[in-house]
């Protein structure tokens, strides 16, 4: 038997189940009454997919299958007692905690890690020293989240990440020092993200968002309106990055339409105009501002087909939703070519060589 299923049952203990079933590799425990993950789980050497969401008697996870690849714990919010995780198996891919209310702490992470989810975990202060690896992190609504190390010590080591997809809706007690790591890190990710895709056939994206009121400074254009005046655009951009500060007042959190309009002038001047609609932006926790900063290559490409032969142009931006008087509360697109991604990496040893004489 390599896949067993006690999802919505009754079993409480697992530890005469798995005589025979060494070679087990997923096990679902999804909503049952299991009370204690014991260490009769390191019997089974093959296991890669271990779920245990809205396990709501759950109390104790000891050791796991150092063979496990995917835990997820999802929902298990009436674990009252499920206060820490126990050391992490060498191979995970993927951490599903979210909505693990009474979570205080996260073990060492593995070095192969590419997903961490940590959405809802209320009780959660600190996040440990992410791993390289790591392509997807979630951190929604870790309201006590004050500290998160995102800058690695060396450029050396920030050249080996692969953050694509990072989020920080309503954690609102990160520290300003956090803040400013998490924009610092959005800055290199998303410029070495559009740099590695810039050639790529399929229309793959990389998002930040973080609490903020502002475009960021490192932004060539910005603007606290829904629509930016670019000129003076060298011949050899290569992609464009895009910033926008929202603010959405009304309690819904989902996919929307945004529409990016190209305008060969302003004002009574236009003439000509082509509009791109990207149905795959959301827009998360209402009743606040969110910084998002992101490299779409399809928004790039379009960008970059359109305004390659005009010498000053205006982009205008707005989601399906959004209200004419407009809840964009900035707006920011910065051109990335070679030498910008160069100059942010020269900056970045500069850095490391500073802090190495200190």
């Amino acid at each position: 038997m390599i896949y067993l299923s006690l999802a919505c049952t009754k079993v409480k203990e697992l530890a005469l189940l798995f005589g025979h079933h060494s070679k087990l590799r997923l096990l679902d425990q999804e909503e049952s009454d299991i009370k204690s993950l014991a260490s009769t789980l390191n019997s089974l050497k093959k296991l890669l997919y271990l779920e245990i969401r809205d396990c709501k008697k759950l109390q104790i996870i000891t050791d796991l299958p150092q063979s496990l690849e995917i835990l997820d714990a999802r929902d298990a919010s009436s674990c009252s007692s499920l206060q820490n995780l126990p050391e992490l198996p060498h191979c995970l891919t993927t951490l599903d905690v979210s909505s693990c209310s009474s979570l205080q702490s996260l073990p060492k992470l593995p070095k192969c890690l590419k997903t961490l989810d940590v959405r809802g975990c209320s009780l959660l202060e600190a996040l440990p020293e992410l791993p390289p690896s790591l392509e997807v992190l979630y951190a929604d609504e870790c309201e006590s989240l004050k500290n998160v190390l995102l800058i690695p010590s060396t450029m050396v080591e920030q050249l080996k990440e692969n953050k694509k997809r990072v989020r920080f809706t309503r954690c609102f007690e990160l520290d300003e020092h956090s803040l400013k790591a998490v924009e610092l890190n959005a800055q290199m990710n998303i410029m070495k993200f559009a740099h590695r895709h810039l050639f790529a056939q399929n229309h793959d994206k990389a998002i930040y968002v973080y609490p903020g009121s502002s475009v960021p400074e490192w932004f060539k254009y910005k603007t606290t309106n829904d629509y930016i005046i670019i000129d003076d655009l060298s011949s050899q951009v290569l992609a464009f990055i895009f910033c926008l500060v929202i603010y959405e007042n009304s309690y819904h959190t989902g996919r929307e339409e945004l529409k990016m309009t190209i305008c060969d002038g302003e004002g009574e001047s236009k003439s000509k105009s082509d509009t791109l609609t990207i149905d795959d932006f959301y827009i998360y926790s209402p009743n606040h501002v969110y910084v998002y900063v992101m490299y779409h290559k399809k928004c790039s490409d379009f960008l970059i087909s359109k305004a390659k032969d005009l010498v000053r142009f205006q982009i205008h931006v707005a989601y399906k939703r959004i209200p004419k008087q407009g809840h964009i509360k900035g707006f920011g697109v910065s051109p990335l070519n070679t030498w910008t991604y160069d100059n942010l990496v020269q900056q970045m040893k500069l850095r490391d060589s500073l802090n190495h004489f200190q």
